[in-house]
C-alpha cells in the first residue's frame, strides 16, 4: 500500500503489469476529459500533465500521465496536487506542470473505484 499525505491511500495491484499501464494512462477506450469538467472536491484522479514550465513527471516526456486532486471545495485553495519523480535522487516528489486531461481513477480490470 502506498500512503499520500492527507486522506488518501492508493492499493497496489495484484499485477505490476496493470499498475505500470494505469498510470501509464493507457484508457481502456476512455477519452481524455478537459480539465474545466474536473471534480476539485479531492476526489483522486488521472491527471495528464504538461510539464514544459514544471518538472518531475513521472516519465521521460514533457507530457505525462501521473495522478493527483484538487480540494478546492473543502480548502478553498484552487491548486492542483500531483505525484511527480526526482530524477537526481530517484523517489517520489509533488509533480510541478499544468494538468491538461483527466480520467477517472479506477481500476480498469474491475471498472470500480480505488479511493
Amino acid at each position: 500500500m502506498l500512503a499520500f499525505p492527507g486522506t488518501y491511500t492508493f492499493y497496489d495491484y495484484s499485477s505490476a503489469d496493470m499498475l505500470a499501464a494505469f498510470i501509464a494512462g493507457e484508457s481502456c477506450g476512455q477519452t481524455t476529459m478537459a480539465m474545466d469538467a474536473a471534480p476539485k472536491d479531492g476526489t483522486m484522479l488521472r491527471l495528464l500533465v504538461d510539464y514544459t514550465d514544471g518538472g518531475g513527471p513521472l516519465d521521460d516526456a514533457l507530457t505525462a500521465w501521473t495522478i493527483g486532486f484538487n480540494d478546492l471545495v473543502n480548502t478553498g485553495v484552487d491548486e492542483w496536487k500531483f505525484a511527480g519523480w526526482c530524477w537526481t535522487h530517484d523517489h517520489f516528489s509533488q509533480g510541478s506542470g499544468t494538468p491538461v486531461g483527466w480520467l477517472p481513477w479506477s481500476n480498469p480490470s474491475t471498472g470500480g473505484d480505488e479511493q
